[in-house]
C-alpha cells in the first residue's frame, strides 16, 4: 500500500551507495528503486512511514527493505539474497547504527529468512528469534 502523497516520493533518491563493495552491482543498483516500491506496497505497515521517507536510511536496512521487496519483483527475484547478505554483513561490521534502525534491520532480515526456501537462512532466523527472547528475558 503507498500512501496517498507518494508522488513526490521515489526510491531512487534513497542512499543505496555501499561504504565498501559488497556484491553492489549495476544490476542491484538499477534494481533497488524497484525492490523499495515493492517492500513499500507489501509491508509499509510494519515500519513508521517516516522511516522509509528518510533519505538518510542506513544501509542495512535499505537493502533487508530491498530483499523482501525483491521477493516480490519476478524480474528482480534473484538479487534478493545479495541484498539479504550485503544488508546482514554489514550490520555485523557497523556499530554506528543506532538501535532502533538496528532492530528494524533485524525484523526485515529474520522476515526474509523466515520465509525463504533456504534451511540454513530459516535456522538463522530461529537463532535470531532465540537470540532476542534471551536479550528480552534478561532485560526485564
Amino acid at each position: 500500500m503507498r500512501f496517498p502523497n507518494d508522488l513526490d516520493f521515489t526510491a531512487s533518491g534513497l542512499q543505496m551507495n555501499t561504504p565498501f563493495d559488497m556484491n553492489n552491482t549495476q544490476e542491484t543498483q538499477a534494481a533497488s528503486p524497484s525492490c523499495i516500491l515493492a517492500f513499500q506496497d507489501h509491508f509499509t505497515p510494519i515500519l513508521h512511514y517516516n522511516t522509509i521517507r528518510d533519505k538518510d536510511i542506513p544501509f542495512a536496512l535499505v537493502h533487508s527493505m530491498a530483499a523482501l521487496g525483491a521477493t516480490f519483483e519476478e524480474s528482480y527475484a534473484h538479487l534478493s539474497l545479495q541484498y539479504f547478505t550485503a544488508s546482514t554483513r554489514y550490520l555485523q561490521a557497523t556499530g554506528s547504527m543506532n538501535q532502533l534502525c538496528r532492530s528494524q534491520t533485524m525484523v526485515l532480515l529474520v522476515e526474509y529468512a523466515a520465509w525463504s526456501t533456504s534451511n540454513t537462512l530459516r535456522e538463522w532466523a530461529v537463532q535470531q528469534q532465540v537470540v532476542a527472547r534471551a536479550v528480552q528475558q534478561t532485560s526485564t
